[in-house]
C-alpha cells in the first residue's frame, strides 16, 4: 500500500514536473561551455552565464531567412551550413544584409555618439536599426511561447574572445581580419554569421564570422552572413496567465508580409497557458484512473 501512495504522489506531481522549466538539458549542464540546451525543437549551446540566473546561449545553426529560402520558417536550418553544388563549389543558404545603410555613422563615416561606446577595439552597433531586428524578436516570440522566457540579440566579441577566438595581430590587418578562432570549437564556425559588433578601429564595418576567421564585413556587399541568435535564458521565469492582449501576441500570423524575399505563414506552438490546461487535464485523468486501481485493490483485498 506505501508504494501505491506513492505512486499517487508521482501521478499528481508528473503532469507539472514536465512543463515545469519549458527547456532541457540534452547534454552537459548549464555552467559547462558547449552543453546542449533545448526548447522545443531548437537546439543551442551554452556560452557561459550573464549571472547567476541568466544563461548565454547560441543557436545551433542560423534561422531559415534569407537568401535560398523562399519561405521563412523562424526556425534554426542546418541548410544554413556552407552547402556543395554540383561542381563541388560552396554556396550558401541564409544570407541576408545586416541593414540598409550604416546607421551608427554619421555622413564623415565617424561613429554616431549614441554607438560611440567602444569597448577596446568594437563598438556594439546591433539595434532595431538592423534589418536583422524584427526576424530575431519574432524568434524569441515563438521561444517564450514554448514556457520560458527569453531575449536575444547577437554575439559580440566577447563572448567570441571566450570562446577561442583571438586577436589576429591589429597591427598588421590583413583583408579586414580581426579574428581567428582556430582555437574555437567547430560549432562555432560551423556557420557564418554576422555579430553585432563594428570595428572601432577598421572603417567602423560589422564583424562577421566565416571560414573560421571573424572580418570585417561592408554590409552592401554581403554574399556569406546569415543570422545565428544568441539567446539569454533567463532560470527566474514567472509563469503569467495570459490576458487577452498576450493572446493576440501569441496568434499566428495569417497575413504573408513583404521583405527581402517571401516570408512564411509563422504560426507558434502552443502557449504556456494552453500547455498548462493540457497539464491540468492529464492530472486529473491520470488522478482519476488512480483513484480508481486503489478502489479496486481495496475490493479485492476485502474479498
Amino acid at each position: 500500500m506505501k508504494n501505491l501512495k506513492y505512486l499517487f504522489i508521482i501521478g499528481l506531481l508528473l503532469p507539472f514536473c514536465v512543463y515545469a522549466k519549458g527547456y532541457e538539458i540534452v547534454s552537459g549542464d548549464l555552467d559547462t561551455v558547449g552543453s546542449i540546451v533545448k526548447i522545443d525543437s531548437e537546439e543551442f549551446y551554452v556560452i557561459g552565464k550573464e549571472d547567476d540566473t541568466h544563461i548565454k546561449l547560441f543557436a545551433k545553426y542560423n534561422l531559415a531567412i534569407g537568401s535560398g529560402f523562399d519561405t521563412y520558417t523562424y526556425r534554426q536550418s542546418p541548410l544554413t551550413e556552407p552547402q556543395k553544388d554540383s561542381n563541388n563549389d560552396l554556396y550558401y543558404n541564409g544570407v541576408l544584409k545586416f541593414s540598409e545603410n550604416e546607421y551608427w555613422k554619421d555622413e564623415n563615416g565617424n561613429i554616431l555618439d549614441k554607438y560611440n561606446k567602444s569597448e577596446g577595439d568594437f563598438t556594439y552597433v546591433y539595434d532595431e536599426n538592423s534589418n536583422y531586428y524584427n526576424h530575431l524578436n519574432k524568434y524569441v516570440e515563438y521561444l517564450n511561447s514554448n514556457g520560458v522566457c527569453t531575449t536575444g540579440r547577437l554575439i559580440d566579441y566577447k563572448d567570441l574572445h571566450s570562446l577561442g577566438c583571438v586577436d589576429n595581430c591589429r597591427s598588421c590587418l590583413m583583408s579586414g581580419m580581426v579574428y581567428g578562432c582556430y582555437y574555437a570549437p567547430e560549432w562555432v564556425t560551423n556557420t557564418c554569421y554576422y555579430t553585432g559588433d563594428a570595428d572601432y578601429e577598421q572603417n567602423h564595418e560589422v564583424v562577421g564570422v566565416f571560414g573560421g576567421y571573424s572580418w570585417t564585413s561592408n554590409i552592401l556587399y554581403n554574399t556569406y552572413y546569415g543570422l545565428r541568435p544568441e539567446i539569454i535564458l533567463n532560470l527566474n521565469c514567472p509563469q503569467k496567465e495570459t490576458n487577452e492582449e498576450e493572446q493576440q501576441t501569441n496568434e499566428p500570423i495569417n497575413e504573408v508580409k513583404e521583405e527581402s524575399n517571401s516570408e512564411v505563414v509563422y504560426e507558434n506552438p502552443p502557449t504556456g497557458a494552453f500547455v498548462s490546461i493540457i497539464a491540468l487535464i492529464i492530472l486529473i485523468v491520470s488522478s482519476i484512473l488512480i483513484i480508481i486501481y486503489l478502489k479496486k485493490k481495496s475490493v479485492i483485498k476485502k474479498i
